[in-house]
C-alpha cells in the first residue's frame, strides 16, 4: 500500500487530522525491540520516554567498561548482572510500556478541550422530504398505505407505470 497519504495536508479535517497526528506520534514495539539490541546504551528506554532507566543503563555500562581495565574482579559482576537483569526485565516490560504510552497519547489527542470542528461545519444536514415525515414522532407510511398510494398514482396515470 502506498504511503502517499502521509503527505496529505489534513489540517482542519477533524478526526482525520487527529488520527494522522496520533499515528505519527505513537510508539511502536518493533522499534523498541530493535533498540533493545543495543541495550547497554539504554536507547530503548529513551525511546519509550523513560530517561532515568536509560541513564541507569549508561551508568552500569560505563562502570563495567571502566572496571575491566582496572581489573576490579568480582565487582565487575554487579554491573554485569544489573545490565543482564535489566535487559531480561525489559523484554517483558516493553509491551506494557508501549501500550501505556499509546493509550496516554490517544487520550491526549482525542480528548483535547480546544478541539473544535472544522470551519463551516454545520452538523448533519436535514434530508429533504415531506414536512410531516421530518417532524418528530412521524412514522413512515405502512405497506398498505404505500400500496394504496401506488394504486392511486396508477389510476391517475391511467394504468401507465411511469408518468408522461
Amino acid at each position: 500500500m502506498s504511503k502517499a497519504w502521509r503527505q496529505l495536508d489534513l489540517k482542519g479535517a477533524g478526526l482525520q487530522q487527529m488520527n494522522a497526528e496520533y499515528i505519527r506520534d505513537m510508539r511502536r514495539p518493533v522499534v523498541a525491540y530493535a533498540l533493545m539490541a543495543a541495550f547497554p546504551l539504554g536507547l530503548h528506554r529513551f525511546y519509550l520516554k523513560e530517561p532515568l532507566g536509560g541513564i541507569a543503563y549508561l551508568i552500569l555500562s560505563l562502570s563495567l567498561l571502566l572496571g575491566v581495565p582496572i581489573g576490579a574482579g568480582i565487582w565487575l559482576l554487579l554491573p554485569a548482572l544489573g545490565l543482564l537483569g535489566g535487559a531480561i526485565f525489559d523484554l517483558f516490560w516493553i509491551d506494557r510500556r508501549v501500550t501505556h504510552l499509546n493509550k496516554t497519547l490517544r487520550m491526549r489527542h482525542f480528548l483535547r478541550p480546544d478541539h473544535r470542528p472544522p470551519p463551516g461545519y454545520q452538523g448533519r444536514g436535514e434530508e429533504p422530504g415531506p414536512r410531516e415525515a421530518r417532524s418528530t414522532g412521524a412514522q413512515p407510511a405502512s405497506f398498505n398505505q404505500q400500496e394504496a398510494m401506488l394504486r392511486a398514482l396508477m389510476k391517475a396515470n391511467k394504468g401507465r407505470r411511469t408518468p408522461p
